[in-house]
């Protein structure tokens, strides 16, 4: 039998081929990335089917955004896009400084965008964009390449609908004038990477959001930030004058996870978030089993999960023996830092 031959009655007896659709959107979910562009390379039939799926997360060199929208790739079902610095710096000299505009009026799924930086964000206040192109996007992504890169929230004022922003190496900073404009009402998950803050500005003032969800990583380059001042102000922002209390009180999952040499101390934590219903403090040091009714004992009694890593030695069990009498109804995850 001829290779023709032998391909198409492959192709015609293939059970993967004649499945409907919706048969498809099942499967395809519980397919890896990988097995799932293998799957899209056995048949031209697969193919067609499976194209859209392959590219709903793309990765593109930012000096490649033009030859991406050109390409003859299915980017019907494309959700999520990551622009990246490339490693050519000839190539990449506008780098973040390429037109944002074409790529976001094509994607009408966009609903993620992770930018890469090689400096500050300012160059997203000057994207030719409005909401139109920006309002399906939900997740916000800034990766700076250089430390302590500056950011203001104005510089997002393209994207008002915003629900999830995260950040890495940035320093924060307090805007020259008070945008009220870009307040960002759907903005309830903030996930700060190696950022630091203008002192004696709180988070609250720079993000003037109902916060459901906050997560602070730090990494060894910027555990000293957990010795200053304005980290101090987040842990014990009742006391600050600066801060809102009510601010905070919306929150429901907050994590903090330092690494490095400067490791806060649990019992630094004294604010008031009764609504809590996730806590993750990794990356901690305890002085005492003592520190535990300070910060715990009737503080959180909507709390379903407390996870903690404790970098210095202690007596694990009794930590968590103490933490089930003081949490009764919380789920305890506890272990000993990673060294």
């Amino acid at each position: 039998m001829s290779t023709s031959k032998r391909k198409k009655l492959s192709d015609s007896s293939d059970l993967l081929a004649l499945l409907p659709l919706e048969i498809y959107q099942l499967i395809i979910p519980r397919i890896s990335k990988t097995d799932l562009v293998n799957c899209s390379s056995t048949s031209r039939s697969h193919r067609r089917k499976l194209e859209g799926n392959c590219f709903q997360e793309c990765k593109i060199p930012w000096d490649a955004i033009d030859t991406f929208l050109e390409s003859s790739l299915d980017k019907s079902q494309c959700e999520q896009v990551r622009l990246y610095l490339s490693t050519n710096l000839t190539n990449s000299k506008k780098a973040e400084w390429n037109d944002l505009y074409k790529l976001l009026s094509k994607l009408k799924e966009l609903r993620s965008l992770v930018l890469e930086t090689s400096s500050s964000s300012i160059f997203l206040k000057y994207q030719p964009l409005d909401e139109k192109q920006t309002g399906k996007v939900a997740d916000l992504s800034l990766v700076s390449q250089f430390r302590f890169a500056k950011f203001e929230i104005s510089h997002l004022r393209c994207f008002p609908q915003i629900s999830s922003l995260s950040l890495q190496n940035f320093q924060i900073c307090k805007d020259m004038f008070d945008f009220q404009d870009y307040r960002f009402p759907n903005l309830t998950s903030l996930q700060l990477a190696n950022c630091t803050w203008e002192f004696p500005v709180g988070l609250h003032l720079i993000f003037p959001c109902k916060l459901q969800k906050l997560v602070i990583q730090l990494d060894d380059s910027h555990s000293n930030f957990t010795l200053s001042e304005r980290f101090l102000s987040l842990l014990k922002f009742h006391k600050d004058r600066t801060c809102n209390e009510e601010y905070y009180s919306h929150l429901k999952h907050l994590e903090i996870e330092v690494k490095g040499k400067y490791q806060p101390f649990c019992n630094w934590l004294q604010a008031p978030c009764a609504g809590l219903t996730t806590l993750k403090l990794l990356g901690w040091k305890l002085n005492s089993l003592g520190d535990l009714d300070a910060v715990f004992k009737d503080k959180f009694p909507n709390l379903e999960m407390l996870e903690m890593s404790i970098s210095n030695e202690m007596d694990l069990a009794r930590c968590r023996s103490k933490l089930q009498r003081l949490l009764p109804e919380a789920r305890i995850k506890l272990r000993v830092s990673d060294a």
